[in-house]
């Protein structure tokens, strides 16, 4: 069984703009994405930049916040990168947790 972990070691930002949040590996933990009076919708990628594997576009209807919280972590490989596809996302809270070099 793997040990609970230290909140201290999670990150998270709050966005209104594209952004590398990760250039290396970390573990996806929790999205909300919060809409302006029109539907609007974000993407994560696994890397760099909008050239990584896509690992979701999550959308939320008007005036709405939509939350994405995956019962288990998603490992992102080559970083993790945040899209603000539209013009109608208020902003995006995300939290990930950067790994360690020997964790991969």
């Amino acid at each position: 069984m793997e040990k609970e972990r230290d909140a201290k070691e999670y990150s998270w930002k709050w966005l209104t703009a594209s952004e590398l949040l990760s250039y290396t590996a970390c573990d996806l933990t929790y999205v909300l994405v919060t809409s302006k009076t029109s539907a609007c919708s974000i993407t994560l990628y696994d890397g760099a930049d909008t050239t990584g594997r896509v690992i979701a576009t999550i959308e939320s209807l008007a005036n709405r916040s939509f939350e994405f919280s995956p019962c288990n972590p998603i490992y992102c490989r080559r970083g993790l990168y945040y899209s603000n596809v539209g013009q109608n996302v208020l902003g995006t809270l995300i939290q990930w947790r950067p790994r360690a070099p020997q964790e991969g």
